[in-house]
């Protein structure tokens, strides 16, 4: 698989903006189970992993557009300190909101079918939320991550059962949940609709509305730079708190 046979008219435009900043793409096999992309500003290079699909365009252009939206400012959060939760939750959470408030950007400059969005495996989504939904008892964390897969944008789920399937999530344990899906319905609509690609105002947005969301911290480099390479939710705190 070569970078020319995967560009096509409808992502000649983005590859097009990506070398317009002297950015190379460079494009192997990928290490892991699904398309992966990385930007490296050091070297003027973007790293494009390739994985078996049926579209393959589609999930190249993809990465592109992570890449696109990283050089429109948009900064990838690396990290996370926070006293609402400090399991291996944490990190899956933080690369969830990493991954899903790029989508909310990119999905208008994707001009494939929009069931294409995503990986092969997506066509399972729907079926695997409603099975999520009949189990009987389903804590926070969970619903929280299903949910942010329920709002992704695109995909195969139709705004229909989309819409039907987000009611559902909301009953959750008698409607304990609903308000806050609406908070995140709200930080990821204002979201998509704004022309700032800072990233620290719906991370803020959402973290205070966790339980002790605002003792937290997301930073842009590793551990070792905090507290200069990132935000505090709410108020500063030192790293031994933690």
């Amino acid at each position: 698989m070569t970078k020319e046979e995967l560009q096509d008219d409808l992502n000649t435009d983005i590859i097009n903006r990506i070398e317009a900043k002297n950015i190379e793409i460079v494009l192997s096999p990928s290490t892991d189970t699904c398309w992966t992309s990385e930007l490296d500003l050091n070297n003027n290079k973007c790293y494009i992993g390739h994985f078996t699909t049926n579209y393959p365009k589609a999930c190249y252009t993809h990465e592109l557009l992570h890449i696109d939206t990283q050089l429109k400012d948009y900064k990838q959060v690396k990290y996370g300190i926070s006293a609402f939760d400090q399991t291996p939750y944490f990190i899956t959470l933080l690369e969830t909101l990493d991954n899903e408030l790029q989508h909310h950007k990119m999905f208008e400059h994707f001009k494939f079918p929009k069931e294409q969005f995503y990986i092969d495996t997506d066509a399972e989504t729907e079926n695997r939320l409603r099975l999520y939904l009949n189990r009987p008892l389903k804590e926070f964390n969970q619903a929280f991550l299903n949910y942010l897969t329920l709002i992704a944008p695109g995909g195969h789920i139709s705004s229909t059962d989309r819409n039907i399937l987000k009611e559902s999530f909301r009953n959750i344990n008698g409607r304990s949940f609903a308000d806050f899906f609406v908070h995140i319905d709200n930080v990821f609509s204002e979201w998509q609709n704004s022309d700032s690609y800072d990233n620290s105002i719906p991370l803020k947005q959402i973290f205070l509305a966790l339980p002790n969301g605002e003792i937290t911290y997301f930073g842009y480099q590793d551990k070792s730079q905090f507290p200069n390479d990132g935000f505090f939710v709410d108020k500063p705190f030192d790293i031994k708190e933690k």
